[in-house]
């Protein structure tokens, strides 16, 4: 058993280093910041969008992210990715759809605009939609942590693919690292 579940580890650690060696490839991804436990960091460059991100705190891969694209860094865009191992592998269920959901306790419509298999389920891209600049400095006003959740209703039951509804994200370092991103974004040449 302990040798087997090694080699699971040493294939699991080989795929994902060989996909993101291809998503590096194909995207022109630019890593900028290593990853930081519950602390926001400026993540990314792929091909003309800057990404600042944390980790979830309930899902840990789970990664808000805030956005920029070369040519508009003054109005960022909003993500969420979620994994759940509740959506069958085999076919996309939810790409394309809007959803309930819950932000800072807010009811809001998202819509899942990626969907990917990820290890043992997928893992979904959300977007929360696009904030101005200066009002993405105050949104989350004095709060230390963000939380999303997704909702039911008659026609969607969240337990049909969802097994964890919700995450929550600290906003440590938010401010300074979108201020980054900005700027790294308007510097895009």
């Amino acid at each position: 058993m302990h040798i087997c579940y090694w080699k699971y580890i040493s294939i699991l650690l080989l795929v994902l280093t060989f996909s993101n060696a291809l998503a590096e490839k194909n995207f022109k991804m630019e890593k900028l910041e290593e990853w930081r436990e519950n602390e926001w960091i400026l993540e990314s460059i792929i091909q003309d969008t800057v990404h600042a991100s944390v980790n979830g705190k309930i899902t840990h891969g789970d990664r808000l992210r805030i956005r920029f694209k070369k040519g508009n860094c003054n109005l960022p865009n909003m993500l969420a990715s979620f994994y759940t191992t509740t959506i069958p592998l085999g076919e996309t269920v939810l790409e394309g759809k809007i959803i309930d959901a819950k932000f800072l306790n807010y009811p809001m419509r998202v819509k899942v605009i990626h969907e990917v298999p990820f290890l043992l389920g997928k893992t979904l891209l959300i977007d929360l939609g696009f904030l101005p600049m200066d009002r993405l400095r105050t949104f989350f006003g004095n709060a230390n942590e963000v939380s999303l959740t997704i909702e039911g209703n008659s026609s969607f039951q969240v337990k049909d693919y969802f097994d964890v509804d919700f995450n929550t994200w600290s906003l440590f370092k938010f401010k300074e690292s979108i201020e980054k991103a900005k700027k790294v974004c308007e510097e895009l040449g």
